[in-house]
């Protein structure tokens, strides 16, 4: 997706960004090897490079790629373009696995695929971390996206499911963001794709969904962390 808006990796990270940070915690990935499956502009690594190991960020976007690339210099980190279905990642060498937002995107019908490659990758013992749109009435009747191009959404049973299928096993979860981040997201679509420029009154918004995303109430997105056993 082409960067219009000339975004960067250490931009100041919303409400739900912040609250996957959050969810992870960073003293779960103290020194540990980590997989970020469609890192965009790679604002995890340059949030968890100090405390991790070794990140490496993929997407299939190149342009995302070699922003991550220009902003994020250090040792630990690197970024490869790459398909979520066929991770270029030797199997069983990864403690973490997170997935921000990308589920939704695949072609219908390759969660399965999805869930088995971070499966393979993944040591004994190893975390995905995961979010994606909220199977909600609210969060999808007032999702662009959702009319558009049909941009799912998935309940906690149905990923508990598809991760169980595919030898993961759910270990927590939340569900964040409401009206604020809803409306949010909506001025974010207006200001990026017509007017071309940041969002109307960001830091108003910013602070709402700061709010939002940390409370347990929330019906917008849903974040998950599996276990391989």
């Amino acid at each position: 997706m082409n960067n219009l808006l000339k975004e960067r990796p250490d931009d100041p990270l919303n409400g739900r960004n912040l609250a996957l940070i959050n969810f992870i915690g960073k003293e779960n990935i103290k020194n540990k090897s980590i997989l970020d499956i469609g890192c965009g502009l790679g604002w995890l690594e340059y949030c968890l490079a100090d405390e991790s190991k070794k990140i490496i960020g993929i997407d299939l976007d190149k342009e995302n790629i070699k922003t991550g690339m220009k902003y994020v210099k250090r040792k630990n980190v690197s970024f490869k373009v790459a398909d979520a279905l066929k991770l270029p990642i030797k199997t069983r060498t990864k403690d973490i696995v997170v997935s921000s937002e990308i589920l939704e995107h695949l072609p219908k019908g390759s969660e399965a695929i999805f869930f088995r490659e971070v499966n393979r990758v993944l040591k004994n013992g190893g975390f995905l971390y995961l979010t994606t749109p909220f199977d909600n009435f609210w969060a999808k009747v007032f999702d662009p996206a959702w009319w558009l191009i049909n941009h799912r959404h998935y309940s906690y049973k149905k990923l508990v499911k598809m991760a169980r299928e595919n030898g993961l096993s759910e270990i927590k979860y939340k569900v964040g963001g409401r009206w604020w981040s809803m409306v949010g997201l909506i001025n974010l679509y207006v200001s990026k794709w017509i007017f071309r420029r940041k969002e109307f009154f960001k830091r108003f918004f910013d602070s709402k969904e700061k709010e939002e995303f940390f409370r347990d109430n929330g019906w917008m997105n849903i974040f998950v962390a599996f276990k391989k056993p």
